[in-house]
């Protein structure tokens, strides 16, 4: 009993890491479009914005890739043409946002956008 208990726990050693870093390496290869994960809270926000009406996220203008999604920036345009740049820190209390909360800051942050003088047009 003891030995099995003692090779099941170096197998754990060894396999859990493996496990864990080949999880890492294939979720952070690419966006797959999940909502958890490496680029879940991209996601969110992207999926967030398809949801408000007139507006269509053009591109992700910036994306700062490192251990986990740090900042990243999304080109955002209304019906009009008129087209803004929505950035998000890493420190962003948007990012811990969902549902309704998370709308309505977005359609915030497009306002504040694009009262600004220096919005694309």
């Amino acid at each position: 009993m003891k030995t099995k208990t003692i090779l099941f726990l170096c197998v754990l050693l060894v396999v859990a890491p493996v496990a864990l870093f080949g999880w890492y390496r294939w979720d952070s290869s690419q966006n797959r479009g999940y909502e958890f994960g490496y680029y879940g809270v991209l996601n969110k926000v992207k999926n967030a914005l398809a949801t408000i009406p007139d507006i269509a996220t053009t591109r992700e203008a910036a994306v700062n890739r490192d251990i986990g999604l740090e900042e990243f920036s999304l080109e955002v345009t209304m019906k009009n043409g008129q087209s803004v740049i929505l950035g998000f820190l890493e420190s962003d209390p948007i990012r811990n946002f969902s549902g309704e909360q998370l709308t309505q800051s977005l359609e915030t942050k497009i306002q504040k956008q694009l009262s600004l003088p220096n919005v694309q047009k």
